[in-house]
């Protein structure tokens, strides 16, 4: 009996520092890189994607903080046959913890953003001196989002891994007309490369 408990403590410790050893990429002092595609829809008449690299740190153990660029790009077509197309470009900060010590670590996310975005309408304004419009009926607005969740990362090796991440964000749009708040769910699906010792 003894002896089965020995090997067992043996395998035991030899597994754990294994996989402390193998899955330590979210140890203070490493980096990642990678991106996530969210916000892919395609129906009848409309189509949107965004897609967000993102670049981060840890700055401790599992706690990693960085920049997220990001590209939003949504089309859909109207009765006349014509289509509306609108492109926001956003960066913010974006800061994010594992859980865990294995392949499987869930995580929490929080990020802000503040984007750019232009609109060109399909269609002609009922006033051409809509004090909203560019050049060639253009609209420009900028807007701040805002968004916090929870997902998980499977690591499928020692320095890759996909994430499924679920956020609740809250949009908050500026143009010379005013401003407007609205709420969304979003999931999003990416990768990330873990650099470092």
């Amino acid at each position: 009996m003894r002896k089965k408990n020995t090997l067992f403590l043996a395998v035991f410790t030899i597994w754990a520092v294994a996989g402390r050893i193998c899955y330590s990429q979210t140890d203070k002092g490493h980096f990642m890189v990678g991106g996530s595609i969210g916000n892919l829809s395609f129906q009848n008449d409309y189509f949107g994607i965004s897609f967000s690299p993102t670049v981060g740190y840890f700055v401790i153990d599992n706690l990693v903080t960085g920049l997220i660029p990001s590209f939003e790009y949504d089309s859909f077509k109207l009765p006349n046959g014509n289509k509306t197309k609108s492109t926001s470009l956003g960066v913010g900060p974006f800061v994010r913890y594992y859980f865990g010590e294995g392949k499987l670590k869930p995580l929490l996310n929080a990020s802000f953003l503040y984007y750019k975005n232009t609109t060109k309408p399909g269609y002609s304004p009922v006033d051409p001196n809509d004090p909203v419009l560019e050049k060639d009926h253009i609209i420009k607005q900028s807007y701040k989002f805002i968004q916090a969740g929870g997902g998980v990362a499977y690591f499928l090796s020692k320095s890759i891994a996909v994430e499924g991440i679920v956020n609740y964000g809250h949009y908050m749009d500026y143009n010379i007309l005013g401003s407007d708040k609205s709420n969304e769910v979003n999931i999003s699906l990416g990768f990330q490369i873990f650099l470092g010792k």
